[in-house]
């Protein structure tokens, strides 16, 4: 039950991801064209990147605008809308594919046909297929993906694709993988037909030990030779998708401030950590001890202490809440606490409690955090019970 569940997975996200392609062929490198300036286009490794102009076929300006493009863990890209076209700039050592999503359209993933080289310029079409229309064409994937498409001798880019230029008749397709065994179809095709395949690319170090329906069913690890002493050569390992794309625990610490129209300062600190979502803790003081005090009963005398000049003030404040990255290297932080301040006035040798700025109850906390190459700078808007008000700012270090 759980391989056929995976099958009719498989077939409903190949059919969803199809609508968007890369047209054949179109991937050029500009001869002569340098980006001009260097010092901005260089990601947060501080390694170059390259530019990518992307044209669009039957895909509307706003909905151009919804594209995005992501790419592997170390790959870092930045969108930069123009006038029907959509340029990004991207590490150029580290890309070797661009995942291309639009909450309508699906997802694509496009394997860049060559290296980038540093600060160089590109060209590419993007199109758009409607799976729904009456064209004719093929959908070609593979377990694994990024393996390369001949047809009757000729490349089509590498699993997932569309191929849609395809005449009548009968053709030969070729799947090939470095380390994988290639894999041979004959298939027919017809005016109006759309054909799926889905192919599983065996290992070199494996060998199919019964086949049945074109389908491996049984599968045993090859024994290497006694004669032979096997070279010993680092193997790459291939890292699930996931993996690659997920983002790195980063975590922050941060020394505070905080000051309200009180008037009073408080200092403090925040220490927490961060992938897409997060956590932190935050504890503010002013240092002051005298957090209890009388009651005022009679604020007659408020001026007569007030006059005496003996005043205290006391702020604490302990929070916690969550970190969320709005979009590199911006993070939204919320939450809650506890929290008071009491203003204390001295009168006859007795402290009495001023009502009027003396608040306990509730903290809640809301700001923006900035995480650049290891700095880290906060800004908080803080309230007491909704009736004190404080604005902190913190700046520290941030690290994986």
């Amino acid at each position: 039950m759980k391989r056929i569940l995976l099958v009719i997975f498989a077939l409903i996200s190949l059919n969803a991801f199809s609508q968007l392609q890369v047209k054949e062929g179109s991937f050029k490198y500009l001869p002569g064209g340098v980006i001009e300036d260097k010092e901005t286009y260089t990601d947060g490794n501080e390694s170059p990147m390259a530019l990518i102009k992307i044209s669009t076929e039957n895909i509307p300006e706003q909905e151009r605008m919804r594209l995005v493009f992501t790419g592997n863990r170390e790959t870092q890209i930045l969108k930069v809308p123009k006038t029907g076209q959509m340029w990004i700039y991207i590490s150029a050592e580290a890309a070797t594919f661009i995942d291309i999503k639009h909450p309508d359209y699906g997802t694509y993933k496009y394997y860049l046909p060559e290296k980038l080289c540093d600060y160089c310029k590109y060209e590419m079409v993007l199109q758009y297929v409607n799976n729904n229309s009456s064209n004719t064409y093929i959908s070609v994937d593979s377990e694994p993906s990024g393996a390369d498409i001949y047809i009757d001798g000729k490349h089509y880019g590498k699993t997932p694709n569309i191929i849609t230029d395809l005449p009548m008749g009968k053709h030969e397709m070729k799947l090939e993988k470095q380390e994988y065994n290639p894999v041979t179809k004959i298939f027919i095709i017809e005016e109006g037909e759309k054909l799926k395949f889905n192919e599983t690319l065996l290992s070199v170090y494996y060998k199919a030990s019964a086949v049945e329906d074109d389908k491996v069913v049984a599968i045993e690890k090859e024994k290497p030779q006694k004669k032979e002493k096997p070279e010993k050569k680092p193997v790459e390992k291939v890292k699930p998708e996931k993996k690659a794309e997920s983002l790195p625990k980063t975590s922050f610490l941060t020394l505070n401030a905080a000051y309200s129209l009180a008037p009073q300062m408080s200092f403090g600190f925040t220490y927490g950590q961060v992938k897409k979502l997060g956590w932190y803790v935050s504890a503010m003081s002013n240092f002051g001890t005298r957090f209890t005090a009388k009651e005022w009963d009679d604020l007659i005398y408020i001026d007569e202490a007030i006059a005496s000049g003996k005043s205290s003030n006391a702020r604490l404040s302990l929070t916690g809440g969550l970190v969320c990255r709005l979009f590199e290297p911006v993070y939204l932080k919320v939450g809650a606490g506890y929290g008071m301040r009491v203003k204390c006035w001295e009168l006859n040798d007795t402290w009495y409690e001023y009502p009027r700025n003396s608040y306990k109850g509730l903290d809640l906390s809301a700001g923006l955090m900035f995480n650049v190459k290891g700095c880290t700078i906060s800004a908080d808007a803080v309230t007491t019970d909704f009736k004190y008000m404080e604005v902190k700012i913190g700046v520290g270090l941030n690290w994986n």
